[in-house]
């Protein structure tokens, strides 16, 4: 619940980015409705697809224009439960088409219908927030004015092969690997979340660019045009982070363990290893989320009667490790190889579970005994997990993997986190983060600095020795070869 009700109003991606390109009637496309293709053979041209931001758009109204700008007469289309629609066209209607999906709440999103096949009887148009990227770069932002439209789509009608290729351009620097256009724009398998079947990889790509963008108080939109903007594709899919939070999104939505690699290569998300490689960090990813999940589920029998924030504290744990693997990699440089052994430490998973348990579930066991059950607070419970997790990522990152398997730090970094980092009447606060009264940030201190953290740590075994096996310090602390920029703590020199 947690997952669905926060995720970002994608409906503002049209307006955010709406300044990334693409022609808005002024451009250099000559005037006039656009050149029309031939239209499939047939009695009627049947136009189906699934409308979705991650979730199913239930009950959104579908509209059609054609390469005059115009409505196409369709009467009233509106999505089923599972975010489908189905259309029958007239047999001549010329394309280049554009589908508008208006969900009950929010702005459009939509997709262009380039061109059919010789002979087909059939199209399937999928409506989401990649089809939307790819429709605001060819032909510019949401407009309602015919012309306008009409103008947009000459270029469509000139080269069919335009969305297509802007497509897999998009998709490819994006996410990497060989995750293709087709598979969000017209794949007939394409399944969004909420229903009764098993949301395909695709779609749980998009919740997890929801769920990133999320961790940082962005909307999708802004993520998405900020990611686009980068001189160097980002390439999530090769980002372990990104890796952590995708298996444990195909987890929370029913995929079975032991099938996540075969689900992920089959879908082009997941690379084959090179020739004498044994795992990767993706593979490594694999194997650690479903461990740290069952132990964080173990450890939270208390909150049983509540599912949805039993997940929620499956989820913290997850975001724990995906925030720690990106200190290991972006801050201190880890090497893949030394990331995929983290990965594998036992420890590390066991430590994972262990501080988000201690750390998270009184919380979300106090949430639990509220009279509404968390439903009143549950953007803040949200935004507390996710500040939570970052702290707890940073603290775990601290310790070696080598340390973490020789001594049990878990009490050291909660005791770390219940005492410098996470208030201990944050779950009275919540109320106050609910209505804006009050921030995240007043109740859980950022703790920026991997090195404040360290002597927070230090501090915190000279007071009080038993919090680590033998007491000492130095044994669990050691300085990491190198030193850290004092003009700049983020910056860590190597050599």
């Amino acid at each position: 619940m947690l997952d669905d009700l926060k995720r970002v109003g994608l409906g503002v991606l049209l307006a955010l980015l709406a300044g990334c390109g693409g022609v808005d009637g002024a451009g250099g496309n000559p005037a006039g409705p656009a050149p029309q293709p031939e239209a499939p053979s047939g009695d009627s041209l049947s136009l189906a697809g699934v409308a979705a931001i991650g979730a199913a758009l239930d009950g959104a109204t579908v509209t059609v224009r054609g390469p005059d700008g115009q409505l196409i007469d369709l009467g009233d289309i509106v999505t089923g439960a599972n975010g489908s629609y189905q259309v029958d066209l007239p047999a001549d209607t010329p394309l280049p088409l554009l589908v508008i999906v208006q969900p009950p709440d929010g702005d459009p999103v939509r997709t262009v219908i380039p061109a059919a096949e010789d002979g087909a009887t059939s199209i399937v148009a999928n409506v989401n927030p990649m089809t939307e990227l790819v429709t605001n770069e060819v032909i510019g932002a949401a407009n309602d004015d015919p012309a306008s439209v009409a103008t947009s789509l000459g270029p469509v009608a000139d080269d069919p092969a335009v969305i297509d290729a802007t497509g897999d351009d998009v998709v490819q620097a994006l996410f990497g690997n060989d995750v293709t256009y087709g598979s969000f724009a017209d794949d007939p398998a394409f399944t969004a979340a909420g229903g009764d079947d098993l949301p395909t990889v695709a779609d749980t790509l998009l919740d997890t660019l929801a769920d990133t963008a999320a961790d940082d108080g962005k909307t999708l939109g802004t993520f998405l045009a900020e990611q686009r903007a980068l001189p160097t594709a980002p390439k999530l899919l090769e980002k372990p982070a990104f890796q952590v939070k995708l298996v444990g999104q195909l987890l929370a939505k029913g995929n079975a363990a032991e099938d996540i690699e075969s689900t992920l290569q089959a879908s082009g998300a997941l690379a084959p290893l090179p020739d004498g490689e044994t795992t990767d960090v993706f593979r490594a990813a694999i194997q650690a989320v479903p461990e740290v999940i069952a132990q964080a589920n173990a450890a939270t029998t208390s909150l049983d009667g509540s599912p949805d924030l039993k997940a929620a504290a499956a989820k913290a744990a997850v975001d724990t490790l995906a925030n720690l693997v990106t200190e290991r990699s972006e801050r201190f440089g880890d090497s893949p190889a030394s990331v995929a052994t983290a990965l594998a430490s036992n420890g590390l998973r066991s430590a994972v579970a262990s501080v988000v348990t201690n750390v998270v579930t009184p919380v979300l066991e106090q949430v639990a005994a509220r009279d509404d059950g968390g439903s009143g607070v549950v953007n803040a419970v949200d935004s507390v997990l996710r500040t939570t997790a970052k702290a707890a990522g940073k603290t775990l990152s601290a310790f070696s993997t080598s340390q973490i398997e020789a001594t049990n730090v878990s009490a050291l970094a909660t005791a770390h986190l219940q005492r410098n980092v996470v208030d201990a009447n944050l779950a009275d606060q919540l109320d106050a983060i609910q209505s804006g009264d009050a921030t995240t940030t007043d109740l859980v201190v950022a703790d920026d600095d991997v090195s404040k953290t360290t002597d927070a740590l230090r501090d915190l075994v000279t007071g009080d020795p038993g919090l680590i096996d033998g007491g000492d310090a130095d044994a669990v602390l050691d300085d990491p070869p190198g030193a850290w920029n004092v003009n700049d703590w983020n910056e860590f020199d190597w050599s």
